[in-house]
C-alpha cells in the first residue's frame, strides 16, 4: 500500500510563530533534557495543553500537536542558522550565505530565550582551530547569562589581567594563543550584547503594542458609555412624550 502523503497545512505566519514561542517559553518542561518516563509524560501533557491554548488565540490557523512540534523544531533550526551567520559576520575570513529575514529580529530572540543555542563556532584567520562560544549544558546555565552593555569595562579589565606581560623567553606560539583568547572573549561579548539589544527592542515593541491595545480598549469603552448615555436620553424623551400625550388625550 502506498504511503499516504501528509496533508498540506498553511504556512506559519510571524504572529503564529511569536505565539508558539511564548507558549513554549511558559512551559519549560518541553525543552527539558531529562528522558525519564515521568518527564516524557509531562512533555506530552504540556504539548496537549499548548495546542489547546494556541488554537484559542485569535488570528491563528487551527493546528494539531504534531504540526506545532514540527514548527517549533524548524524555528529552532532556523535560529541556529541565524546565530551561525552572526558568528560568520564577525570573522575576518568567514563567509555566510545565509540571509536573515527582517522578521527574524522579533522571532529569533524569543526562540533563543527558550532554548539557548548549543554552539557558535568562530574560525580564526590564522589556522583552522575554533572555539565554542556558548554551551547548552544545563550545569553551565549560570555562566551563559546575557551581559549588560556596560559590562564591557569589566570584560576589558579581565582581558588585561588575563594577558600576561610577554618576556623575551616566551615563544611566538604562546603569545599567539594568549592574543587569540582575548580576541575570542571580545567577540563573544559583542555577540551577547547584540542579542541583549535585540531582546530589549523586542520587549519595547511588545510593551508599545500592549499600551496601544489598552488605549484602544479605553477609547472603545468611552464610546460605548457615550452611546448608552444617548440611548438613555432618547428613552427619557420618548417617555416624556408618551406621558404628555396621555395627559392630553386621556383614555
Amino acid at each position: 500500500m502506498a504511503k499516504m502523503s501528509r496533508k498540506r497545512v498553511a504556512n506559519f505566519t510571524p504572529d503564529e510563530k511569536a505565539v508558539l514561542a511564548q507558549l513554549v517559553h511558559n512551559r519549560p518542561v518541553i525543552e527539558s533534557k531529562h528522558t525519564d518516563g515521568k518527564t516524557i509524560q509531562k512533555k506530552k501533557a504540556a504539548w496537549e495543553t499548548l495546542t489547546v491554548e494556541f488554537n484559542c488565540k485569535t488570528h491563528v490557523h487551527q493546528r494539531d500537536t504534531g504540526t506545532l512540534k514540527r514548527a517549533w523544531d524548524n524555528m529552532k533550526a532556523h535560529a541556529r542558522k541565524v546565530r551561525a551567520s552572526q558568528c560568520g559576520e564577525l570573522n575576518e575570513t568567514g563567509v555566510s550565505d545565509f540571509k536573515k529575514s527582517p522578521k527574524d529580529d522579533l522571532i529569533y530572540p524569543m526562540v533563543e530565550e527558550v532554548e539557548p543555542l548549543k554552539f557558535c563556532e568562530i574560525t580564526n584567520s590564522v589556522d583552522s582551530d575554533g572555539v565554542l562560544l556558548s554551551s547548552n549544558d544545563e550545569s553551565q546555565n549560570e555562566n551563559t547569562d546575557l551581559i549588560e552593555p556596560n559590562d564591557l569595562d569589566i570584560i576589558h579589565h579581565q582581558e588585561q589581567e588575563a594577558t600576561p606581560v610577554f618576556t623575551q623567553g616566551y615563544s611566538n606560539d604562546v603569545k599567539s594563543k594568549h592574543l587569540k583568547t582575548a580576541d575570542y572573549i571580545r567577540k563573544e561579548a559583542i555577540i551577547r550584547i547584540k542579542h541583549y539589544e535585540k531582546k530589549k527592542r523586542m520587549e519595547m515593541k511588545i510593551l508599545e503594542a500592549q499600551l496601544e491595545t489598552a488605549e484602544s480598549e479605553k477609547r472603545t469603552a468611552i464610546m460605548e458609555e457615550e452611546r448608552s448615555r444617548i440611548r438613555l436620553e432618547i428613552s427619557k424623551k420618548e417617555l416624556d412624550n408618551l406621558m404628555q400625550t396621555t395627559r392630553t388625550f386621556p383614555m
